[in-house]
């Protein structure tokens, strides 16, 4: 996993190379707090770690966020679910545009 800016902690360090493995994807950016993903045309999943082991989710359009959603580190089941449900609205925005 290659990281531009950014200095993720371990347990971050792992839900982004869990997440990566998802996408395919073998690169992240750092900006404004949040690891991003990207999805598709200016579509992106943004990661953030906040307190108590949980990661903010965010499906962003040019960095913009429009969904939000929360999950545990360790709840690999609900961060797949998160992660796909960001990739196929990125993919139906896509269509629409």
């Amino acid at each position: 996993m290659k990281f531009i800016g950014g200095n993720p902690d371990a347990v971050t360090l792992d839900v982004l190379r869990y997440v990566g493995n998802l996408l395919g994807q073998d690169v992240c950016w750092f900006l404004r707090g949040a690891f991003h993903f990207k999805l598709g045309n200016e579509w992106t999943v943004a990661l953030s770690p906040e307190s108590a082991g949980r990661f903010r989710v965010d499906t962003c359009h040019l960095t913009a966020s429009r969904a939000t959603k929360w999950c545990r580190a360790t709840d690999r089941s609900r961060l797949d679910l998160l992660i796909r449900e960001a990739a196929d609205s990125a993919f139906t925005m896509n269509l629409s545009l």
